[in-house]
């Protein structure tokens, strides 16, 4: 079945090793709405020419549902992806390096938000992967987690 199928597949990419991405804060930021994430993929993980993409996503957001099956009650969501954009493509080596902008809207809280930047052809799986905390950059020149 359908179903089947897909919590094989599911399976198979959560047991995947996917490449680490190093991300790092740059000290160079003027101002905690834009810093500068410089982020590095080593030659030779990842193939070349594979999109490099950069997604902001906050957790602990609540919303009051007032229609439906949850009508009056608050539901949290985790993970809610607030931008995604493409911050370029792995060159002939597969390695990437960057200095890429972060903007956080005033509404968004540091704490609760992470950027994770991750390679991957279009419909194909994740290859490399690196995910660092917004708040991280009061740390310094804090270093992604894997």
């Amino acid at each position: 079945s359908d179903r089947t199928r897909a919590i094989t597949a599911i399976t198979a990419a959560a047991t995947r090793t996917k490449a680490g991405i190093d991300l790092r804060w740059d000290d160079a930021g003027d101002s905690p709405a834009r810093d500068m994430l410089d982020v590095h993929i080593a030659g030779g993980v990842v193939k070349a020419n594979t999109p490099v993409w950069v997604a902001i996503a906050e957790d602990g957001l609540t919303v009051r549902v007032t229609r439906g099956e949850n009508t009056d009650r608050a539901l949290t969501h985790d993970g809610v992806t607030r931008h995604l954009s493409q911050a370029g493509r792995t060159d002939k080596a597969g390695a990437f390096r960057k200095l890429v902008p972060v903007r956080l809207a005033g509404s968004w809280r540091a704490s609760a938000t992470r950027i994770t930047v991750f390679t991957q052809q279009a419909g194909g799986p994740v290859t490399a992967l690196g995910m660092i905390g917004a708040s991280d950059r009061a740390r310094g020149s804090a270093q992604a987690r894997r």
